[in-house]
């Protein structure tokens, strides 16, 4: 019986330094395989987050627009928030250079900027951005600032 177990664990031994052998000798190959799958894991988990916010991918340019109908905010809809109100922004297009958000305390104002913050750096990335479809514009903004308070 000792024998067979002696047998055994040298076959185990040859399998474990062939296999060693043949991940040393193909480690380049490896690591760029797993870099690949690590750049298409990003790439779903990025068209994931985009369909549960039900997003779109937004027109892209480099003149400082933003133009999204019923854009909503993607923290809110992740915490799966009962009506989620969302927002028509048009700024950078035209005349549009502007933006004055005015009204009461706890009116929104502040969810407005970190969602046109948020919407920047989600196109940014390639994430779709939580609005409608129709006419959606997010041009790449470089750096993103926010100065909130």
């Amino acid at each position: 019986m000792r024998s067979a177990e002696m047998e055994l664990r040298q076959e185990e031994m040859k399998v474990w330094r062939r296999l060693t052998k043949e991940i040393k000798d193909n480690r380049e190959d490896i690591e760029r395989s797993i870099a690949a799958v690590a750049q298409l894991d990003l790439v779903m988990a990025r068209i994931r987050l985009g369909d549960k916010l039900e997003g779109v991918v937004p027109e892209v340019g480099n003149e400082g627009v933003i133009s999204l109908k019923d854009a909503r905010h993607p923290v809110l809809l992740l915490r799966e928030l009962d009506n989620v109100v969302g927002s028509d922004i048009d700024l950078g297009a035209g005349k549009n250079q502007g933006l004055v958000l005015t009204g009461p305390n706890s009116g929104g104002k502040t969810v407005i900027l970190k969602l046109m913050g948020l919407c920047a750096l989600m196109a940014r990335d390639g994430i779709p951005v939580p609005a409608k479809p129709n006419g959606a514009r997010v041009d790449f903004f470089n750096p993103v600032l926010a100065d909130i308070g």
